[in-house]
């Protein structure tokens, strides 16, 4: 799908791709400002990525279902005051498949409640959110490959635990693999336990502060180069 192909396309309320789509990319601002979407699904195994400001402010968007997407670009979905939920469907079952999450892409999406994906890189402000009253509920295996975590990208966010039983808190999250926590990448949450593991080499400014519930930090890097004024 070319470059603001239905570019503030008021008609547009669903969008359905079935299994036997060929579809491969959504270019940049391909449904930008469909501000009566509310549904995506698109089940296409050919998926590689859904392009920057792909849909920014689609306003009325609440639930976005993907099969497989390789990566999803800055701003894609900044903007959707009304998503609830994300999931790209063939992380749920393997850890090993992952998505590397551009900068701004969910910024202040308030209301994002279920996000099933497995990260590989969260870009600067990527989940960022102004309220900080809504859960925002997790893969158990979504930050196992997670190795960068840009500036902003979790502030504000309320870590729950999607699992096949039901939903839990989710205060005690290994963030072990991840080499550079950027500025305030984790500012404000509610995380309760940190284990800053043998590949860290930076902790920026704020990158913690304002987690009150948290008690324990567990430092396995030997190769931990910075950590700035303020990190905690």
């Amino acid at each position: 799908i070319q470059i603001l192909t239905f570019f503030d396309n008021k008609n547009l309320t669903h969008i359905y791709f079935d299994e036997s789509t060929k579809l491969e990319t959504i270019e940049a601002g391909a449904f930008k400002t469909c501000t009566n979407l509310s549904k995506c699904t698109i089940l296409s195994n050919k998926l590689k990525t859904i392009g920057e400001f792909a849909f920014y402010k689609c306003t009325k968007l609440e639930e976005v279902k993907l099969n497989k997407c390789n990566k999803l670009g800055d701003s894609c979905f900044s903007g959707c005051t009304k998503l609830n939920k994300i999931e790209i469907h063939t992380h749920i079952n393997n850890k090993d498949r992952t998505t590397p999450i551009g900068n701004y892409c969910f910024y202040n999406c308030n209301v994002l409640k279920t996000v099933l994906i497995n990260f590989s890189k969260v870009g600067h402000f990527a989940f960022m959110r102004s309220d900080t009253s809504s859960m925002l509920v997790l893969l158990e295996s979504a930050f196992i490959n997670l190795y960068n975590v840009g500036r902003g990208a979790f502030k504000n966010a309320r870590f729950g635990q999607w699992t096949s039983t039901g939903i839990r808190a989710h205060n005690n999250i290994d963030l072990s693999n991840i080499i550079t926590f950027e500025d305030s990448s984790f500012e404000n949450t509610n995380i309760k336990e940190l284990v800053i593991g043998s590949f860290a080499i930076y902790i920026g400014k704020h990158a913690f502060k304002g987690c009150e519930n948290l008690t324990k930090i567990y430092r396995q890097s030997e190769i931990l180069e910075t950590i700035q004024d303020e990190a905690f």
